[in-house]
């Protein structure tokens, strides 16, 4: 575990506003800032005539309420079912024409699938937050399986299993396609055992690396995953067959037995379940709470866990509830990913974009080195600090300030009404100013020196002279550019990178 101390003292005892603890705006922006991706002026509004308990309930029951997103014609398609015209006058050989027009086509249903990934984490909140925790812990790359079909499949699953049985999403996971064909289980017959499935699922799915497996386990593992290698047409589904699967006794954590798939999870879920528990907490604390990590707490987590059979619902919610996700050191720990940044932003200020720029969002986010449905690598993004470095900084600034000058083109208005909401008929600029800084920042600015700095920015368009008369509004003609002038300007900051 991380070897700091975290100055978060709260506990899992469910958070109980009292007048020195309130529960405020700043509290429930912290709620859908790690829970979803942010929300409107209006959303939390509402949230904030429900106690903590009940908004954090209520947003579980809105998530497993919403259906899954509706397969594209092209859900289960295999190469035989992509339409090819060949010309037989053409140079190309025709089975690289097929190949070819093949290869386009998948491409651009990727794309539009990323399109589709991207406007799913926007709108549907908590469930597409761990959608997306999920796809980065049973981590595919669409670059190495291709099939967009896999690709369909995989998240479906994800979204129909994000907060059931840690056990049963495990299994299902690695019996999908893409997880398959990503990690060499279609390539594991009887008498050429491959291992890197066995490896992944102890070191990076359930256990963490070295942490109660030897390689001894892994290489029986590998006999007993054996079999999952029928593919008759390429991008198809894979099934087993029982003439590639090793049919024999298995020694896996001590215990002897003639595994197979479903024993091998029965094995692995009950000779390791505290710290399959452990690992698993801890991942999830990390990624909703803090990189510094509370021992007391994942301990607290993990015996809820195991208590639960590896439900996660009961997990969730007792962390959810707690004083310690509510205590002031929670808030502000996290550096935003790539998409935190910008869909945070685009829900808070509820300022829209159209397709095409959702488009440009994912080129942004790719340079960023979080490609939607395409992780680095099956450890998946290590996220926090790896996100800001030298090469990146500026293009996060970029990717905010292309996104509002955008809409600033198209919409200049809602620019203005997102300041109305924010600060009413309030005609002082550096009212205006602090207020929409405090809203998007998790804990507002140290200095008033820094306040003053964002308000001189959102002045610049506007002669000084009519803020001293008590002219100025935001209804002036100037408020939209002001508006986005400031809004660049915060996404700059530092304390903006934080969630």
């Amino acid at each position: 575990m991380e070897a700091f101390m975290t100055c978060n003292t709260g506990t899992l005892a469910p958070y109980v506003p009292t007048p020195a603890n309130p529960w405020d705006e700043e509290k429930v922006n912290h709620v859908f800032r790690r829970l979803a991706f942010g929300g409107s002026k209006q959303e939390i509004e509402a949230a904030l005539l429900l106690s903590p308990g009940q908004l954090i309930d209520q947003i579980f029951a809105d998530a497993k309420a919403l259906p899954a997103t509706a397969p594209p014609f092209w859900a289960n398609w295999s190469q035989a079912d992509y339409p090819v015209t060949i010309d037989p006058n053409s140079p190309i050989p025709a089975d690289e024409q097929r190949d070819d027009q093949i290869r386009a086509q998948s491409n651009d249903q990727f794309r539009d699938w990323q399109l589709q990934g991207v406007k799913d984490l926007k709108a549907n909140g908590f469930r597409e937050r761990m959608v997306f925790f999920w796809s980065n812990h049973l981590v595919t790359e669409r670059q190495v399986y291709r099939a967009p079909s896999y690709l369909y499949q995989y998240y479906n699953l994800l979204q129909t299993l994000f907060l059931g049985n840690f056990k049963t999403l495990v299994m299902e996971i690695g019996l999908s396609n893409a997880m398959l064909d990503y990690l060499d289980g279609r390539q594991n017959y009887r008498g050429n055992p491959n291992e890197n499935y066995g490896r992944e699922l102890y070191e990076l799915f359930t256990l963490g690396e070295g942490n109660g497996y030897t390689e001894d386990d892994i290489v029986e593992t590998a006999k007993a995953l054996s079999g999952y290698v029928n593919r008759p047409v390429d991008w198809g589904p894979i099934t087993f067959d029982p003439t590639e699967y090793f049919d024999g006794n298995k020694t896996i954590f001590g215990q002897t037995a003639n595994f197979d798939y479903q024993g091998v999870h029965d094995n692995l879920f009950t000779q390791r379940a505290p710290l399959i528990a452990e690992f698993i907490c801890e991942k999830m604390y990390r990624y909703f709470v803090s990189p510094t990590v509370s021992e007391d707490v994942v301990a607290g987590m993990a015996q809820t866990m195991l208590a639960n059979n590896f439900e996660l619902e009961p997990v969730l919610l007792q962390l959810f509830k707690s004083e310690h996700f509510f205590n002031e050191f929670a808030f502000g720990t996290i550096i935003k990913s790539p998409y935190d940044k910008a869909l945070i932003y685009l829900n808070e200020t509820s300022l829209e974009v159209d397709d095409r720029m959702l488009r440009r969002l994912v080129q942004f986010t790719g340079l960023l080195q979080q490609e939607i449905f395409n992780p680095v690598d099956v450890a998946g993004w290590q996220r926090n600090k790896t996100w800001i470095n030298s090469s990146t900084l500026t293009l996060r600034w970029q990717m905010l300030e292309v996104l509002t000058f955008d809409v600033y083109n198209r919409d200049p208005e809602s620019l203005r009404e997102y300041g109305k909401s924010i600060a009413g008929l309030n005609n002082d600029p550096a009212q205006v100013t602090r207020l929409i800084v405090d809203t998007l920042l998790p804990k507002g600015l140290t200095l008033e020196s820094e306040y003053d700095l964002a308000t001189d920015v959102f002045k610049s368009e506007v002669p000084e002279n009519y803020f001293e008369a008590g002219l100025w509004n935001l209804d002036w003609e100037s408020a939209p550019l002001q508006m986005t002038f400031l809004l660049v300007h915060i996404a700059r900051l530092p304390e903006y990178q934080l969630k």
